[in-house]
């Protein structure tokens, strides 16, 4: 009877653990996805940045040198 009560016990647990971990996949993997779209629009808003530092000092290092 015992056994019964412990074999028991344990299925629970081993598919109580299961579903906890399926669940922690599910929502790691929604976790990264999202990470991963903003991580993606911080670089592009970083390249954006460069492009218009690039644009900028031209001009202004062309200001310098016909001062000099």
């Amino acid at each position: 009877m015992w056994l019964l009560v412990l074999l028991f016990f344990i299925s629970f647990l081993a598919s109580f653990v299961l579903t906890l971990l399926l669940a922690f996949c599910i929502f790691a993997f929604f976790v990264k996805d999202k990470l991963k779209r903003r991580n993606s629009d911080e670089t592009t808003k970083d390249v954006f940045e460069a492009k218009v530092r690039e644009l900028i000092s031209p001009s202004e290092s062309d200001d310098e040198s016909s001062e000099d």
